[in-house]
């Protein structure tokens, strides 16, 4: 999912795949194994696994950019 935001939920999901960005072109780009960019958002539950590969200011295991947001019982292997 690329982003997620204004009360959204995301419950019991997962992701098993690599992430790989290479060398940015712009600002704004933000690379997650779940999730790139959550705003006003929550995950419960969920989990990400595989290669997180980004040369970029913002990228994460699980979410790669997290404002105003909540996330419980989730987390990243890799």
């Amino acid at each position: 999912m690329g982003s997620a935001g204004e009360s959204t939920t995301i419950r019991n999901s997962f992701s098993s795949s690599a992430v790989i960005i290479g060398k940015p072109s712009g600002f704004g780009i933000y690379a997650g194994g779940l999730v790139g960019y959550l705003k006003n958002a929550s995950i419960f539950n969920s989990y990400s696994s595989g290669e997180i590969g980004f040369l970029g200011n913002y990228s994460g295991g699980l979410v790669g950019y997290l404002e105003d947001g909540y996330i419980e019982n989730s987390y990243f292997i890799g």
